[in-house]
């Protein structure tokens, strides 16, 4: 960095600074020390971050692409073509979370799902952003960063807080499919097995 203080980019241990310290200083110290001589900051999170708010983990065993091939339920090409898929993951993702975090299945029959709330790594983040200047790059469509305090936050794969029709543009909040999903039983029929 020119004149002084480094920028940094952090994500998974990793740091394109260079900070002064001990050679036998910890991977956590030297980042620690890293965050605190820069001018700039920015955090690249994924599914790791939001484990700790209760979202079931996507890539370690029985996580959510053990059960969904993300070539299949993810693709745009087979979603518009069989959508269904698309929405049977998530009904998966919604239900595992709810009952993370204790939910029962009343509360799931009624759409009064439980929602994960931003953890200490999400706060941290968002205090650090107070002191100095810091990005966001995230892979999660959770909105946890923002409620945590995070103003400056870009999301690569977009927000579960809507939905967008394919066909019209028009946007749905979260609340109105989940309304949507209720009314027509999918989670009754997740449960009963034939979601």
């Amino acid at each position: 960095a020119r004149g002084g203080a480094p920028n940094i980019i952090m994500g998974m241990g990793a740091s394109r600074a260079t900070p002064t310290g001990d050679a036998g200083d910890s991977p956590f110290e030297q980042a620690a020390r890293a965050v605190a001589q820069a001018k700039r900051v920015c955090f690249f999170t994924g599914a790791g971050i939001s484990v700790d708010s209760g979202i079931p983990d996507f890539r370690s065993p029985g996580g959510l692409w053990t059960k969904f091939n993300p070539m299949v339920y993810c693709n745009y090409d087979v979603f518009l073509k069989t959508p269904s898929k698309f929405w049977q993951m998530v009904t998966h993702l919604y239900v595992s979370t709810h009952e993370t975090l204790g939910g029962a299945e009343d509360e799931l029959l009624r759409g009064n799902l439980r929602r994960p709330k931003p953890n200490p790594g999400h706060c941290a983040i968002a205090d650090l952003e107070k002191m100095k200047k810091v990005a966001v790059v995230t892979q999660n469509i959770d909105g946890l960063h923002q409620e945590a305090g995070s103003t400056k936050v870009i999301e690569l794969h977009g927000s579960e807080a809507s939905c967008t029709c394919t066909r019209c543009g028009a946007k749905v909040p979260r609340e109105a499919v989940l309304e949507d999903m209720v009314s027509r039983g999918v989670f009754a029929a997740t449960r009963e097995g034939k979601g």
